[in-house]
């Protein structure tokens, strides 16, 4: 087994790529994970030059950037849709980013959402729904990140750490640990 990488290092830029993108920036340090949150109608140009921005910005800084983005599937679903236009902007802003100079994972909007569940942001985001209120592409962007950090690059999972939390105190509150 290999040891965890050094969150502290790392930022992970998660994106829901589509006519709205949503983005959310994720770091850990100090057992905390911060994060800011954002989501614009973007083009792929634009998208583009903002990752080489951010890669040069943390390059100089001696921070990695890993991007977490959405793989955008076509299916029957998409081709049914009345936003059709939106799935080719989807895909030409995925497009961007595996053209840029940036590592970069893609995973499906519903293998993330299976475990990036409403629980487990509610803990990454203490501050609750209000921090998503018309964010709904960044919340998507945010779950990208969180199952980066978690499943990439070895960060703490922030239901398993409140688990042990809770797990630890019941135990104390009863008289458990010797």
């Amino acid at each position: 087994m290999s040891a965890p990488d050094q969150p502290t290092s790392r930022r992970v830029l998660g994106i829901d790529p589509g006519g709205t993108t949503g983005f959310c920036l994720l770091w850990h340090d100090n057992d905390t994970y911060g994060r800011q949150l954002w989501q614009q109608k973007i083009t792929p140009k634009e998208l583009s030059e903002l990752l080489g921005k951010l890669v040069g910005e943390y390059r100089a800084a001696g921070i990695d950037l890993v991007v977490a983005c959405e793989g955008f599937v076509v299916g029957r679903r998409a081709a049914r849709s009345k936003h059709q236009q939106g799935g080719q902007l989807a895909r030409d802003l995925i497009g961007a980013v595996k053209g840029a100079a940036v590592p970069a994972v893609y995973r499906s909007a519903n293998q993330v959402k299976l475990w990036a569940t409403d629980r487990r942001m509610a803990l990454l985001f203490p501050d609750g729904a209000d921090v998503f209120r018309g964010k709904g592409h960044a919340k998507d962007g945010a779950r990208h990140a969180l199952y980066a950090a978690v499943v990439d690059l070895h960060w703490p999972d922030p239901m398993v750490t409140a688990d042990l939390y809770l797990d630890l105190t019941e135990t104390l509150a009863s008289g458990g640990l010797g």
